[in-house]
């Protein structure tokens, strides 16, 4: 093949003679599609690789053959390049990325046999083949992502508008749902890894200066994914699959769910930890089966029954549970100190009945005597009294003698109460004169 002209280091680049492809791809990244493009067909001819032969600064011409078995090492020819591993380096691919797309290949390969390489959907492949873990940096894999789910979305879009030019038959209506499929099984397997680095984030950012359980961080962590999922890869993959976004939150739930049932599992009490960690699950149950429902909203039965597949955690009836055990843990708690302490006091009170009882007794022995004295010397002993004590008084009026703090046969409150329970005329007699009082208080 002979070059037309040569190009100087100063002239400026070729214009494309391709039309703009309408992606909102950078240059660098056509140029790694159209290499995963070359490399995928030239697996799939199964033809020997040209080889490619360089040649003198000064030569106008590039030189190419096709090189014979025992020549060819693993699809590199011995002191050449490849044409597959010069248009690499023309493309600026480097050779782990090219690495990386060799292994991806033979990933399809191993799971699609016997299928022409023209039905395969790459980017769709690419995508469920490969993990985080097959790029150096997230960065370097998200941006992959990124490029690849725009490749998607603009062959999705294409094959729409094609479509409406033809009659769907059951072949259409099969392979439509075959992509499906295999588009919710790359939903599903992206999520799980994606699950499992947040569980790793999670552990990472719980600190031991504010104690927040990791699972309230997962929660958290769980529900901002949710929510990119929704609002970034929706639009693109439910033009292929009608609930995109559905399946991303239910197998979210379900990751979350399988974790989150181990924890209940090993719960025995309440604690601030467990009514932290359910509250975090209810709401986060309660956001995902929210984007479940509105992203099923256009659905037959209104996204129902995606959400019935989704097994509830049931972490409000978890924590009533636990609420209810603590209840009656601090009730029977408090029963077995009223109890004991009822015994206590019925021993102040027993204790205090005998005093009272004993001190009652005495009191009464004391004034049995003023029973049995005649009434006439009572009221000439409480006379007595009353002059002893407040000198000497009218002889038809006395002062009211206070009550004493024990009964006594010498206090003269005692020796009137004993006057003022008298059935005899002398009694009344003396009350009423003296203090206007009836025969009885």
């Amino acid at each position: 093949m002979a070059a037309g002209t040569t190009t100087t280091a100063s002239s400026p680049p070729l214009p494309s003679p391709l039309p703009d492809l309408g992606v909102a791809l950078s240059a660098a990244d056509l140029r790694a599609t159209a290499y995963e493009v070359l490399l995928a067909a030239s697996r799939a001819t199964g033809a020997k690789p040209l080889s490619y032969i360089p040649q003198p600064a000064s030569s106008t011409t590039v030189s190419w053959s096709q090189p014979s078995a025992s020549s060819n090492h693993g699809g590199r020819v011995a002191g050449r390049r490849t044409v597959v591993e010069h248009v690499r380096v023309q493309l600026g691919v480097t050779e782990q990325a090219d690495a990386r797309i060799r292994r991806g290949l033979l990933r399809i390969a191993a799971g699609q046999l016997g299928r022409c390489a023209e039905s395969i959907v790459f980017p769709l492949e690419f995508l469920q083949k490969f993990k985080p873990s097959d790029f150096s940096n997230r960065l370097e894999y998200e941006a992959w992502q990124t490029r690849n789910l725009e490749l998607l979305e603009t062959g999705i879009s294409a094959a729409k508008i094609l479509a409406e030019s033809f009659e769907y038959g059951p072949e259409t209506k099969e392979k439509t749902d075959v992509e499906r499929s295999r588009i919710t099984s790359y939903i599903q397997s992206s999520l799980r890894t994606a699950f499992a680095q947040k569980m790793e984030e999670a552990n990472s950012k719980q600190s031991s200066r504010k104690p927040v359980h990791i699972f309230s961080v997962l929660a958290k962590e769980i529900g901002d994914l949710a929510a990119k999922e929704k609002n970034i890869y929706r639009p693109i993959l439910k033009k292929w699959h009608p609930l995109a976004a559905g399946v991303s939150v239910a197998t979210l739930h379900d990751c979350f769910g399988s974790e989150l049932k181990k924890f209940i599992v090993c719960l025995r009490e309440l604690t601030p930890d467990a009514v932290q960690v359910l509250k975090a699950a209810d709401k986060l149950e309660k956001d995902l089966v929210h984007i479940a429902m509105e992203d099923s909203m256009d659905t037959d039965d209104g996204g129902t029954s995606l959400v019935r597949e989704m097994t509830p955690y049931e972490a409000g009836t978890v924590l009533d549970k636990l609420v209810k055990a603590w209840i009656k843990e601090r009730v029977d708690k408090l029963q077995e100190w009223a109890d004991q302490n009822l015994e206590l006091e019925v021993t102040l009170f027993s204790s205090i009945l005998k005093e009272l009882v004993v001190k009652a007794s005495s009191e009464v022995k004391n004034i049995l005597p003023l029973l049995r004295t005649d009434t006439e010397t009572l009221i000439r002993r409480f006379k007595q009294i009353i002059s002893e004590s407040y000198g000497s008084t009218d002889k038809s009026r006395f002062p009211m003698p206070p009550v004493p703090a024990q009964w006594s046969p010498d206090n003269p409150n005692t020796i009137l109460r004993v006057l003022c329970y008298r059935n005899d005329e002398a009694a009344s007699k003396f009350l009423k004169q003296t203090y206007d009082l009836p025969k009885t208080l």
